[in-house]
């Protein structure tokens, strides 16, 4: 079970890169009081028979509204975010997504479908099917995350939202990537040695 609790003893964890002023899109402002990290207290399988409460904190990156700037695009300075030294440009349908989807998915993510997206990282993706028109494919907003133990408290783990986009097609290796509870994964970043 997802206990919410107060940030206040877990600021130290989100850096400036999770934090994000509000920014003009022509006309529009786009706010992100949506992507504001958030903690919650679960329990996770300590080791067989045994659990432990822990922290979870929750942050978001900016590729869940901006993409890649793509080779040779020329694009709008006042459109461009930074992820560290690499150019990303603002992406209205991942922002609007994300204001749609996101973090209500994360806080779903105990009774979702869990997919491990890359076994060597490792990250995890879930998905919400996007309601299709009649004679096309859905497509799939993807959800891509990762859990690892916080290095600098024991007793915490760190969420970290890597992006969020629509998949028109799932690969070969998504559709085939073995299930993982968020259960299991929690469990696994906890007892992972730091």
């Amino acid at each position: 079970m997802m206990t919410r609790i107060s940030m206040d003893d877990h600021i130290d964890a989100v850096t400036d890169d999770h934090r994000f002023s509000p920014l003009a899109y022509g006309s529009e402002l786009w706010t992100f009081e949506h992507l504001e990290a958030f903690a919650f207290h679960t329990p996770v399988e300590a080791s067989p028979g045994s659990s432990v409460s822990v922290a979870v904190v929750v942050f978001f990156s900016n590729h869940c509204f901006s993409r890649e700037v793509e080779p040779g695009e020329v694009v709008d300075e006042a459109h461009v975010v930074m992820d560290g030294s690499i150019r990303r440009v603002l992406d209205k349908t991942r922002y609007a997504l994300s204001r749609e989807y996101l973090p209500r998915l994360i806080q779903e993510l105990q009774t979702r479908s869990i997919k491990v997206a890359d076994p060597s990282r490792p990250n995890f993706v879930t998905f919400e099917v996007q309601p299709a028109e009649p004679g096309t494919p859905a497509s799939n907003y993807a959800v891509f995350f990762e859990v690892r133990r916080d290095s600098r408290r024991k007793g915490r783990l760190l969420l970290r939202v890597q992006s969020g986009y629509v998949l028109e097609r799932l690969t070969h290796r998504l559709r085939d990537a073995k299930k993982m509870s968020f259960r299991v994964i929690l469990k696994n970043a906890y007892t992972r040695k730091r």
